[in-house]
C-alpha cells in the first residue's frame, strides 16, 4: 500500500492509497549520464517491481457505508497494470 498522490478533490472516486503486490524487489548500480549529470560513479538504487490493484467502482465501501472497498488485480494487458515504486513509498 502506498499513497496515492491524487490531487483531484472534485471526484468522489477519489481514494487515499493504491494497492499493489511486490513481485520483485531490487538493487542495481546506476550511472545516470544525461542532463543534470553530476558523477559518473555508479549510485545504489532499491526499487520494487509491483503489480497494482485497482478498486471494483461497482461496490461502495468506505467508512460512511462500514464496508471495506473492494480491490482486484488490473487486467495484466493493461499498460499500467505493472510498474516500479521506491520501497520507501511503501505504507
Amino acid at each position: 500500500m502506498t499513497l496515492s498522490h491524487e490531487d483531484d478533490q472534485e471526484h468522489e472516486t477519489e481514494f487515499p492509497y493504491w494497492f499493489g503486490q511486490i513481485v520483485g524487489i531490487y538493487h542495481a548500480a546506476v550511472v545516470y549520464i544525461g542532463p543534470g549529470s553530476r558523477s559518473v560513479d555508479p549510485q545504489h538504487m532499491e526499487f520494487l517491481f509491483v503489480r497494482w490493484f485497482g478498486r471494483d467502482m461497482g461496490h461502495r465501501g468506505g467508512w460512511k457505508t462500514r464496508h471495506p472497498h473492494w480491490i482486484g488485480f488490473i487486467d495484466g494487458n493493461d499498460d499500467d497494470a505493472f510498474g516500479f515504486l521506491d520501497p520507501q513509498e511503501v505504507i
